[in-house]
């Protein structure tokens, strides 16, 4: 179910990305990649979170301002780096990939340990 998420997130953030205006223009404040990745992967995390939990737009708030003050940014600052991010088409689709392919690794470590702790 939650790679469903990530791969509907991931579809409307591309849609989204491409309906932009086009330009390469990198912002002064653009957030380093492997730091993007890490907060790319906390928003797909939250956005699965408040869809199977119905979590009203206060609470929604909340969780992207915690893990923002976290990393030391606000809102809009990611907002222009995944603009930016986006842009580069095939790149970005990677990017996502390999954010799938980790959490379907966690996911799966996760319910093993749990067959494990079960079968005890």
């Amino acid at each position: 179910m939650l790679l469903r998420y990530l791969m509907l997130f991931t579809v409307f953030f591309l849609i989204v990305g491409s309906a932009c205006e086009s330009g390469d223009n990198k912002p002064e404040d653009l957030i380093k990649e492997p730091v993007y990745m890490d907060l790319l992967t906390e928003v797909f995390l939250i956005r699965s979170q408040v869809e199977l939990r119905d979590f009203d737009e206060e609470q929604e708030d909340s969780l992207y301002n915690h893990i923002f003050e976290q990393y030391g940014i606000n809102r809009q600052q990611f907002e222009r780096s995944h603009t930016f991010y986006q842009r580069q088409g095939e790149y970005h689709l990677a990017r996502t990939d390999s954010i799938r392919s980790i959490l379907q690794n966690e996911r799966e470590a996760i319910l093993r340990s749990q067959q494990e702790n079960h079968s005890r």
